[in-house]
């Protein structure tokens, strides 16, 4: 981007908009600008406009439209990237970063030092507290939102999506059942698998972030 004032360098924090792109995004707030979650005819075509652009961008990318996620920006991309790596199974993860990380990774990585801390306490919790009448209402608030009536349009929407990926009625009676019937060892044996404290993470950073770690109780060690 030029300018007789100033020649615009920071492309990597946010690029103004080509007057191509602007022509289109007025276009599309014109009539695009509802809810695309929603029932009515608005949302419906907020709804169509949405996929309708996953797809081109999907055909573009020559990958399938379920790939294509849009965000709000750079950090939140970012972020949720990182995070699909570590909500895992392994039992051993580390994350390693650098003095000069971007705030974008900072935010990360006190989700990570944070959600260490959570799986303790819920591990604790689950093992020490956890009752049947916490399960008899954990599983009626499950239930209550698989057995939830849809509009029309929502059943078929989900009937076409269930039917695109194999999933049939006794598949779902079935997984309805198997809610029902979760038991407590069931829980115990979930949160030994995800919520065990043998998991363990590696966190590199400066001393600015001394008071984070020390507010989630873990261990420091400085390395020369």
């Amino acid at each position: 981007m030029k300018n007789k004032d100033y020649l615009y360098l920071d492309h990597a924090a946010s690029t103004p908009m080509r007057k191509a792109a602007i022509t289109e995004y007025v276009t599309a707030e014109s009539f695009g600008f509802a809810n695309s979650s929603g029932g009515h005819k608005l949302s419906r075509d907020s709804k169509n406009l949405l996929e309708d652009s996953r797809e081109k961008i999907a055909s573009l990318l020559d990958v399938a439209p379920g790939e294509i996620i849009f965000t709000s920006g750079g950090t939140e991309a970012d972020n949720w990237t990182i995070k699909s790596l570590f909500n895992s199974t392994k039992l051993d993860e580390n994350l390693v970063t650098s003095n000069i990380e971007h705030e974008a990774g900072y935010f990360f990585r006190k989700y990570m030092l944070e959600w260490d801390y959570y799986k303790t306490n819920k591990f604790n919790w689950i093992n020490n507290n956890l009752k049947q009448k916490h399960l008899d209402e954990a599983v009626l608030n499950v239930i209550s939102s698989v057995d939830k009536p849809l509009s029309p349009v929502g059943e078929a929407k989900s009937d076409f999506y269930q039917n695109l990926n194999g999933i049939n009625r006794q598949m779902r009676l079935d997984y309805r059942n198997k809610i029902l019937n979760t038991s407590l060892q069931d829980l115990h044996e979930v949160a030994d698998k995800y919520l065990s404290t043998k998991s363990f993470k590696s966190v590199i950073g400066s001393k600015n972030f001394e008071s984070d770690f020390e507010s989630l109780s873990l261990h420091q060690k400085e390395l020369n």
